[in-house]
């Protein structure tokens, strides 16, 4: 699948409604502190990373793309979400939130 395909709104909270509600999506598969991290790596990018604006694969020389609004705005709820872990039924309440 091409990368910009990976990240919509629609698979991201596909990925979360196939989880068990209780399981941890920040810091719980990789030690990642972001959920969109475990998502693209649980798609097979093992060397994604997101940042508050950006994300890339690293599997390319100009794989940073931009992240979309939606993407944006979830990453800047988890970033200030307290506790620091979150489960899949909260990630999906902040994604409905974005």
């Amino acid at each position: 699948m091409r990368a910009r395909y990976v990240m919509t709104r629609k698979r991201f909270r596909a990925w979360l409604e196939s989880l068990n509600p209780r399981a941890e999506v920040r810091r719980a598969k990789y030690g990642s502190a972001c959920p969109l991290e475990n998502y693209l790596r649980d798609k097979g990018y093992p060397n994604a990373t997101v940042g508050c604006f950006n994300w890339s694969l690293h599997d390319r020389p100009t794989s940073e793309l931009e992240l979309p609004i939606w993407a944006v705005r979830f990453t800047e709820r988890v970033d200030f979400h307290k506790p620091r872990i979150i489960t899949a039924k909260r990630a999906l309440q902040l994604l409905a939130a974005a």
